[in-house]
């Protein structure tokens, strides 16, 4: 899950968030949670538990040593991941285009801006997914409102 969000673009917007201009504020929150979204993390997984990187490591031990119904989901899960990560037809690709000139009209942050430069550029060299249009949608449908 947290391979899915960008560390650093993360960490940029939550600086953001020490901002005095409460427009900037509002711009970083929507960011933050489209890509929370998208990634499909919540706040606990993003944070360490109170108990420490330790009890994080043997949380993860412990999800190792599901049962095989668990795995079953989680195979169920990794069919999903793949259909997220297909390429989009030639029709998705010019409305994802089409949604990204749409966002680049409105006031957004730099990083969002920099971040649908990139997406543009991915659809150019085919590297552009579904997971990555669902976001763009939720990003213009949010931001749209």
């Amino acid at each position: 899950m947290l391979a899915k969000l960008n560390r650093e673009s993360f960490i940029a917007l939550l600086e953001k968030l020490r901002s005095d201009d409460d427009e900037e504020v509002l711009t970083a929150v929507r960011d933050i949670k489209a890509q929370m979204t998208v990634a499909e993390v919540n706040w606990g997984e993003l944070l360490i538990p109170e108990g420490g990187l330790q009890d994080a490591v043997e949380s993860d031990f412990e999800d190792d040593t599901e049962t095989d119904y668990e795995d079953d989901a989680d195979m169920e899960t990794d069919e999903a991941d793949e259909a997220a990560s297909s390429p989009l037809t030639e029709e998705e690709e010019k409305g994802a285009l089409s949604i990204i000139e749409t966002l680049l009209d409105m006031e957004i942050s730099d990083t969002t801006r920099e971040e649908l430069e990139d997406y543009k550029q991915d659809i150019t060299e085919g590297e552009f997914e579904q997971m990555d249009l669902r976001y763009l949608r939720a990003l213009h449908a949010r931001l749209g409102q």
